[in-house]
């Protein structure tokens, strides 16, 4: 599971960071076999906001799956 019921803490599989420093050591090696530093630059940006995307992502079906189960449980 991926939310701890006990602190309302909400933890993230490693598998999400690991994807996505995958996903970045990967486009800047395509970006510097291109051998262009604005493609590289450009490549480093757009790898880190998907992976923040991809996160906050996460977060936010998480919250709206617990949000589902509190309402159910109330009514």
């Amino acid at each position: 599971r991926l939310n701890n019921e006990e602190n309302g803490n909400i933890k993230i599989s490693p598998i999400v960071y690991f994807s996505g420093l995958g996903y970045i050591i990967g486009q800047i090696c395509i970006g510097s076999l291109s051998q262009n530093a604005l493609a590289t630059v450009l490549i480093l940006v757009f790898s880190l906001l998907a992976v923040v995307f991809s996160i906050s992502g996460s977060y936010i079906c998480i919250y709206i799956d617990l949000k589902k189960r509190k309402t159910k449980l109330g009514s």
